[in-house]
């Protein structure tokens, strides 16, 4: 189980970052503003997911196998599976928690 402060960090942070980034750059449109919400909110879902996930894979695996310490997790993750063993099953979570973004803030700016 996280702890809310490790979620705060791995997720929230860096989404909140990246829509404000976003949306600043859609907003030199103004075009639609629909559009830009549903943009800015896709991409900092996902972005967050990929700035995130490296951490929330080796929870797991510290929670799932005996490792001695995180660093030994990191050194072995990366010695027989290399940088993608970080990313291993990262499709599902990229894509709900980017539609679930995207529905969240539809629901707040409306």
């Amino acid at each position: 189980m996280t702890t809310p402060q490790f979620d705060f960090i791995s997720f929230h942070f860096p989404f909140f970052k990246f829509y404000c980034f976003s949306n600043e750059l859609l907003l030199c449109r103004k075009k639609d503003p629909v559009l830009n919400i549903f943009i800015s909110s896709a991409f900092a879902g996902a972005t967050s997911t990929l700035v995130g996930y490296p951490f929330e894979n080796m929870r797991a695996r510290m929670q799932t196998h005996s490792f001695p310490s995180l660093t030994s997790c990191v050194k072995q993750t990366f010695a027989h599976e290399g940088p993608i063993g970080f990313f291993r099953g990262i499709v599902p979570p990229l894509i709900t928690i980017s539609i679930t973004k995207v529905i969240l803030h539809f629901s707040f700016s409306f």
